[in-house]
């Protein structure tokens, strides 16, 4: 049995409880009422409901339905209502992701570059101001798709989901330095980057001691030199400058022969490799890229990408070194391709090579238009969270104080009973 002091002390602590309670419902009733709960919106496409509500909100707490993802005025409105207090959810079950790049391209011919994420097998449409451009299918890796000219910007989209990218400023492009042995495979590969439109130095060796030089060479720099191209040994006399301008920013696209140059180890994406004995192809007959020596450079290294493959052999990858790209090729002698290849071989030889110095080129930076938002649904999540569907869970921020009066009555039914018991006794 309790003692009489015990008992006094339980009633004191429920009166405190009891008063304690009355005075918070009583402050509680002087200041700025919210009513408690949930409201939903449906589709706040424009802010005028988002105005609407923040002037005379309904409820303490506002779930949003998005069909589609919201434009950035209406998702940065949501998060300055969280942050002021107002518990904020969304759900949107068809919602597609959608991720947009677009770059220029370092080719003379011009063009963009549009780079594509998203889920799978979807198919992406691209057009700008003036209309449609272009499709493309996403893969495992999304998908890219090279615009001739776009203007002002591009939009991707993928049923009623949409992204948009501002066309970049295109930049003046430098020159192009090819360094190899005086032969075929020399002449014509500036022969085709000439022809593109590039501005092409050389520096090609005919004796041990001897070279001759086609163009301006000067000191090798970016503010110089958009790429290096280095066909052959011949290239191991530079390499520790070809290391810095890599470092640096610039392109290097190693040849196959220039691959196994212990110099630019540090530098290859893959190999050193080796050669593969391809019986059945009679080098005299080369009529298609396909047709070509090959040079396998596996093994891949971790931080390398697999760009090509030729009957299974690892014939073109390339990786990031310092602020520059290096891409190494396996296909030898591309200028019987060029040669012995039929009327459209010309061009092919030429977009082919064209293609490989636009990977890894240094282009400056230009001046672009306003910033976009190239992931609207990751910007969702990262700004929201992760969808809750209005049913789920309690509303956050609901009121408490019908459990503060609960707790009011609780406390005087028990200081009551306990004093009528002390009285009995």
């Amino acid at each position: 049995m309790r003692s009489p002091a015990n008992r006094r002390a339980l009633e004191l602590l429920l009166r405190a409880v009891a008063f304690t309670g009355l005075i918070w419902l009583i402050a509680g009733s002087f200041m700025p009422h919210q009513p408690a709960g949930r409201v939903s919106l449906a589709e706040p496409s424009r802010l005028t409901l988002l105005r609407q509500w923040s002037l005379n909100p309904p409820a303490d707490s506002l779930s949003v339905k998005f069909s589609t993802t919201p434009e950035a005025p209406v998702l940065d409105w949501l998060v300055a209502l969280r942050r002021a207090g107002t518990g904020v959810t969304w759900s949107g079950a068809g919602l597609a992701p959608l991720a947009l790049e677009v770059e220029s391209r370092a080719d003379p011919a011009g063009g963009v570059l549009v780079r594509a994420g998203g889920a799978p097998d979807r198919s992406v449409a691209l057009r700008d101001r003036l209309g449609a451009l272009d499709s493309l299918r996403l893969g495992r890796v999304g998908g890219t798709a090279i615009v001739p000219a776009a203007e002002g910007v591009i939009v991707a989209s993928v049923h009623a989901e949409s992204v948009t990218a501002v066309v970049p400023v295109g930049s003046p492009l430098h020159r192009i330095l090819v360094l190899g042995a005086a032969g075929w495979e020399s002449k014509f590969v500036v022969t085709a980057l000439s022809e593109r439109g590039w501005v092409v130095d050389a520096r090609l060796t005919v004796a041990p001691r001897l070279s001759v030089t086609a163009g301006s060479p000067a000191a090798l720099d970016t503010s110089a030199y958009a790429a290096v191209i280095a066909l052959d040994s011949t290239a191991s006399g530079q390499s520790d400058a070809i290391t810095r301008y890599v470092h640096a920013g610039g392109g290097l696209i190693l040849g196959p022969d220039a691959v196994n140059l212990r110099a630019f180890r540090d530098l290859l994406p893959a190999g050193p490799g080796h050669a593969v004995a391809r019986p059945s192809l009679l080098v005299e007959r080369v009529t298609t890229r396909a047709d070509l020596p090959i040079h396998d450079l596996a093994p891949l290294r971790p931080n390398a990408v697999s760009l090509e493959l030729a009957d299974g052999h690892l014939v073109a990858a390339a990786r990031r070194v310092g602020g520059g790209r290096v891409l190494a090729l396996g296909l030898g002698e591309t200028w019987r391709w060029r040669m012995q290849g039929d009327e459209s071989a010309l061009a092919a030889h030429r977009a082919w090579w064209a293609a490989n110095v636009a990977a890894v080129a240094y282009l400056p930076v230009a001046g672009g238009g306003k910033p976009v938002n190239p992931a609207p649904l990751a910007s969702l999540y990262q700004a929201l969270g992760p969808p809750v569907e209005a049913n789920e869970g309690a509303s956050p921020g609901g009121s408490k104080s019908w459990l503060v009066l609960l707790s009011v009555m609780v406390s005087l039914l028990g200081e009551w009973t306990s004093r009528r018991l002390r009285g009995a006794v």
